[in-house]
């Protein structure tokens, strides 16, 4: 490896997101030598921005005409966004940042990492990140106007209002690839403009639907490709893994991020009811 060649690790998050302090941590190596440790915590902010800051420090830190031999994350988002596999739909001031700070550099490879998966560079980012995240310094929220049109670096205040009512809007509704039964639920469902608990209940598949055995990965992929932030939404709303799988199939058949998760809220109460009845 040359002198001027570097491996870089990044990870970032936010607790609870969107909204909680964040912060970000990243390693970046020379000859298997640790060259710098950057890290840094915001009062509120979200996991997609934190993810990008990581990166956005590593490539700010190094000198002019590095050569980033491999870029490590474990953020699909950040790694798709880079590669043009995502468009960039949100959070354009840290892309700008971004491009202004890769003009100076070549990486040359992107690498996905699992997260929490024992790899040592990535666990001591993920502690530098968390470590931030619980004593964050910087004033600043770390948010900026969600407007595609935003190209300032200046960031603008968003507030959570704003960010949830992004999350109660359908991103692929009306569904055309739905079973009759469950399109027309689905269509009685959006004509009302506030929902009791039975409307839920209401909601049925009507049988399996494409859906119904698409891969969870491809799902979240094309999720978070239209709109960003939606995944990290439904990690931090409390379901199990096997519900939040649910929730992002009820995302594919048209329902808001939102009433996904209150759709399988409902449906495990209504189990466990069932299961307290039959027990009697």
């Amino acid at each position: 490896m040359s002198s001027n060649s570097y491996i870089v690790y990044s990870d970032g998050g936010c607790n609870p997101n969107p909204g909680g302090p964040g912060g970000f941590g990243t390693i970046i190596l020379q000859d298997n030598i640790i060259y710098a440790e950057i890290s840094q915590g915001f009062f509120s902010t979200t996991n997609n921005r934190m993810e990008i800051m990581g990166v956005v420090a590593a490539l700010e830190c190094l000198p002019e005409g590095s050569i980033v031999e491999k870029l490590y994350c474990d953020s699909q988002y950040v790694l798709k966004c880079i590669s043009g596999e995502f468009s960039r739909k949100k959070n354009l001031d840290l892309w700008n940042r971004f491009d202004q700070a890769a003009k100076k550099v070549k990486i040359k490879e992107l690498k996905w990492i699992k997260g929490h998966n024992n790899n040592m560079y990535n666990e001591k980012c993920d502690a530098l990140a968390t470590n931030a995240l619980i004593h964050p310094s910087n004033t600043d929220t770390g948010y900026m106007s969600q407007d595609n049109r935003q190209t300032s670096v200046q960031p603008d205040r968003v507030s959570m209002s704003e960010i949830m009512e992004e999350m109660t809007l359908p991103i692929f509704y009306p569904n055309v690839n739905l079973n009759p039964v469950c399109k027309t639920a689905i269509e009685v469902f959006h004509k009302k403009k506030q929902h009791v608990f039975k409307d839920y209940i209401l909601l049925k598949t009507g049988g399996k639907d494409i859906f119904s055995t698409a891969k969870i990965s491809d799902i979240k992929d094309r999720i978070e490709s239209i709109r960003p932030g939606v995944c990290d939404f439904i990690d931090s709303s409390g379901l199990s893994e096997k519900q939040k799988e649910s929730a992002y199939r009820w995302i594919m058949r048209g329902l808001s991020p939102t009433d996904a998760v209150k759709k399988v809220q409902v449906d495990a109460e209504v189990t466990a009811n069932a299961v307290k009845k039959s027990s009697y």
